[in-house]
């Protein structure tokens, strides 16, 4: 049984929020008799504190997700055993600013972090600076943007596995010019450092350069297709991402290699419902009901790295 609530904001376009909560009961009978609670857990608000200027985001998840996934990927109700919970939130106050067709301008600091039950992996907390510069309407045919970043994620369990604490700094060029109407070049370069707290860590650590060179093209209005290789300091990086629009649907596909550590997986992917509604399936990532006549036909997980591996990895 599986009794929850959703709050949505209504009629205010400065503040926006929804928070859907769900309890399960699962009582389990046969080979193994055992009964269970599972908490489920997705939230999200928005609000505009000084007009066009001060912003605020905030976000929090709590579910099940998958230990590793070399073991039983079933979901939680069916077996326990490749399962933790696993709670993430996030707060993020910042400031836009434009300064008329010449740029426009960013300044974002996040409060995040990452709480794992069943000791699968150490807490951790995380405190990010960033700021961009990027071109305006005034630049037709070259487009530039800047942007720097400074991430400091603290172990808050370094006796599981090791201290895995580190800072995460980018700084970051990129150019584009368009060649004709439909086809343009776009590159980056920039420098990338990796610093360890642990001193068994620290031959990990890394400075270096990064570089990535391709192009973008929109043969239609409803096609678009972009691609860049390049070099990181993990390796050869390309990346993919093409988007048809026809008259019902968006077809979509990417392939993106990049960096990303377990308190970041965890506010950005998780559980997917899937819903069998009249005519059509629903996926969504809450689990409430989307309408009358819909039955919650199974779940799925995104890739995410084992939980047993917070680690600065790259993955894609």
């Amino acid at each position: 049984m599986t009794p929850g609530f959703t709050l949505q904001s209504q009629g205010s376009r400065r503040v926006q929020g929804t928070i859907a909560y769900d309890l399960s009961g699962v009582a389990r009978f046969g080979g193994g008799d055992d009964n269970d609670l599972y908490h489920t857990l997705n939230a999200n608000g928005y609000a505009e504190l000084i007009e066009d200027f001060l912003f605020i985001d905030a976000t929090a998840r709590v579910s099940q997700e998958l230990i590793s996934l070399l073991d039983s990927p079933a979901d939680a109700g069916i077996n326990d055993s490749n399962r933790a919970t696993v709670s993430s939130y996030s707060i993020s106050p910042y400031v836009k600013k434009r300064f008329g067709t010449f740029a426009d301008a960013q300044a974002r600091y996040t409060f995040s972090g990452a709480i794992f039950g069943e000791d699968v992996s150490s807490n951790l907390v995380s405190n990010e600076l960033s700021a961009s510069l990027v071109s305006g309407t005034r630049f037709a045919d070259l487009n530039w943007g800047l942007d720097y970043s400074y991430r400091d994620v603290v172990d808050q369990d370094s006796g599981i596995g090791g201290d895995t604490s580190y800072a995460y700094e980018t700084v970051n060029l990129s150019l584009g010019y368009a060649l004709t109407r439909k086809f343009r070049l776009i590159g980056n370069v920039g420098h990338e450092w990796v610093t360890y707290d642990s001193a068994l860590a620290a031959a990990n650590d890394r400075d270096d350069p990064s570089w990535s060179a391709g192009f973008a093209w929109s043969p239609s209005r409803r096609t678009s297709i972009e691609a860049t290789m390049g070099e990181r300091f993990f390796g050869n990086t390309y990346s993919i991402q093409a988007s048809y629009r026809a008259r019902d649907s968006v077809w979509t596909a990417s392939y993106v290699e990049d960096v990303n550590d377990i308190s970041q997986v965890t506010l950005t992917e998780g559980t997917e419902y899937l819903w069998l509604c009249p005519g059509k399936l629903q996926i969504t990532t809450f689990r409430n009901r989307t309408g009358s006549g819909c039955i919650l036909v199974g779940t799925r997980d995104a890739l995410i790295p084992s939980l047993a591996d917070a680690c600065l990895c790259p993955r894609s």
